[in-house]
């Protein structure tokens, strides 16, 4: 217990109303303290570093004040994705059209991504790439494709057939049956 001493300052407080919004959370409590940070100390309302609270912590408080939290969680992860492989077609006068043939064969390649997700109050609200690196570089498939006409080819001129339709004919006699 302290004496008092004169020259000496007492303050009396009396604990203010407060309506606090704590992510989705909203109460309506009283406590002490002169800044919204005092105030949300004295309710043992711990704060992450990344927490948004409004209006900030150094601003004095006034009774019946709106004090609203948003709770701000970040994730951060690696993520591989693959890298398709371009195809790079050499025509070939040997080979007849419709044919291809694999001399040099693809291969995918492979990107690291350290990304970041941002939630608040429990909500995805944003994605953020931090840092995306190639550990391999994708290998371009060569195909040789041909372009030499085959015989059915050039005696239609090269022309390919639109449709091919198959009838059945059939014929209606009167008389037949009377």
């Amino acid at each position: 217990k302290a004496e008092i001493e004169p020259g000496m300052d007492i303050v009396i407080s009396s604990p203010k109303s407060y309506y606090i919004k704590d992510g989705k959370k909203i109460q309506v409590t009283e406590a002490l303290g002169e800044t919204v940070g005092e105030t949300l100390g004295n309710l043992n309302i711990d704060l992450s570093k990344h927490d948004v609270v409004t209006p900030a912590l150094n601003s004095e408080t006034t009774p019946g004040m709106n004090i609203t939290i948003e709770r701000v969680k970040k994730e951060v992860q690696t993520k591989e994705e693959e890298i398709p492989f371009e195809i790079k077609k050499i025509e070939d006068k040997n080979m007849y059209k419709g044919e291809t043939q694999v001399v040099e064969k693809g291969e995918k390649g492979l990107k690291l991504s350290t990304i970041q997700n941002t939630y608040v109050n429990d909500e995805h609200v944003s994605v953020d790439v931090l840092k995306s690196e190639i550990k391999q570089e994708p290998k371009t498939e060569v195909q040789k494709v041909g372009t030499k006409e085959t015989q059915a080819q050039a005696a239609w001129g090269g022309q390919k057939g639109k449709k091919v339709i198959t009838m059945q004919a059939t014929a209606y006699d009167p008389t037949a049956g009377s």
